[in-house]
């Protein structure tokens, strides 16, 4: 049966509470959504997102229940699909809205938004640039590429900028999910994959 308390979830609620700190940067809490998602600027070790999956994947098989949420584009990365604007939206809506209001305009979108293919974020303090593509920073978006900016911008933010954490994290999970016959997700009124459901719904392959 579900284990819903106890030493077992205490021990597990513990270590998860120490490693999803946002003092350790290893992750990021969206505040509207109360989700968390892979930090792309972490310095921290492969070795320590492959133990947050085992632990994971060994509180998923024990049926323990953890006050971990992940939006649902976690648990369709590990079903080998590629995530897209709307997956973006579940825990990032501010900015997928902005996206959206991109390709929905009806204008001039090169000068009205003043964009080109580069993008921007900070560390510690210090504006870095990512090029979506070759020279992006010489190819303004338009009319005419402005689907293939959010495409490419939506990538590398679920992507290409946290694909070191998430292949360490998903290579935590197979020992103690995958390998033992098990798929896993948990259902929400909100489609997030969740730790912390008064119940986990768990099938055989």
């Amino acid at each position: 049966g579900i284990d819903a308390g106890g030493v077992e979830r205490e021990f597990f609620q513990l270590i998860m509470r120490e490693m999803f700190d946002p003092r350790y940067g290893m992750f990021t809490y969206m505040e509207d959504t109360r989700l968390y998602w892979f930090n792309h600027i972490s310095l921290e070790n492969e070795l320590e997102y492959e133990l947050i999956g085992e632990l994971l994947g060994l509180a998923i098989y024990k049926s323990v229940i953890l006050d971990v949420h992940f939006p649902l584009v976690v648990y369709r990365k590990l079903m080998g699909y590629q995530p897209t604007l709307e997956d973006l939206s579940q825990f990032n809506p501010m900015l997928a809205r902005g996206l959206q209001e991109l390709l929905r305009f009806d204008g001039d979108v090169e000068n009205t938004f003043l964009r080109s293919f580069q993008i921007s974020y900070e560390v510690f303090d210090e504006v870095r640039y990512q090029n979506l593509k070759p020279n992006g920073e010489k190819i303004p978006v338009t009319n005419a590429n402005r689907q293939e900016f959010v495409d490419l911008y939506v990538r590398w933010l679920l992507t290409q900028s946290v694909e070191r954490q998430f292949a360490a994290f998903a290579r935590g999970l197979p020992p103690c999910v995958w390998w033992s016959g098990f798929v896993f997700i948990s259902v929400r009124r909100n489609s997030n994959c969740s730790f912390a459901v008064p119940s986990i719904w768990i099938s055989k392959r």
